[in-house]
């Protein structure tokens, strides 16, 4: 069984820049929590990306986050006692507490199951810590900000600044 993530999550690197997980080598940095702190980061010992196969997935929702990963995947989530420990995505149902970015803990509203055809990611971290894996910038629909004044209203504008009265009567 494969313990991955989809191909195309993005990793936040210690520099605040973001890398696809097809595109990580050994060697790369991953920005990860230690000791409860967004303080440290991991190292990239091996990845592999495996295609063109059909795979048992599942979703995690909470309130503010979602997460897809195979079912096989290791998940940080808050047991009863208030401890962090792994629990592999498939066990994971709704009520439980899951960690999430800014090491917050917020609780599963929806779980699902599904199989998909997807590139998938199976990846080593040394050491082994908690990493976060943003799901893909989807396209989106191209819009503009405020219209800027026309120059016959930018004409009138600085009228007005200067104590003109511009409007008509």
């Amino acid at each position: 069984e494969y313990h991955c993530f989809r191909a195309d999550s993005l990793f936040r690197l210690p520099n605040g820049d973001y890398r696809t997980g097809r595109d990580l080598t050994p060697g790369t940095r991953i920005h990860a929590v230690q000791g409860g702190f967004w303080d440290s980061y991991t190292i990239v010992t091996a990845s592999r990306v495996f295609t063109d196969e059909e795979h048992d997935f599942v979703g995690i929702y909470t309130e503010s986050s979602w997460l897809i990963v195979t079912a096989s995947h290791r998940v940080w989530v808050r047991r009863r006692n208030r401890t962090p420990c792994d629990m592999v995505a498939r066990d994971i149902r709704i009520g439980d507490h899951v960690y999430i970015s800014g090491y917050r803990v917020e609780m599963v509203t929806s779980v699902s199951l599904f199989k998909e055809n997807n590139d998938i990611l199976s990846i080593c971290f040394n050491p082994d810590l908690t990493v976060e894996a943003f799901a893909p910038l989807a396209p989106t629909i191209l819009s503009k900000g405020r219209s800027p004044p026309s120059r016959q209203q930018r004409g009138r504008n600085m009228l007005r600044n200067a104590g003109w009265n511009c409007d008509n009567q």
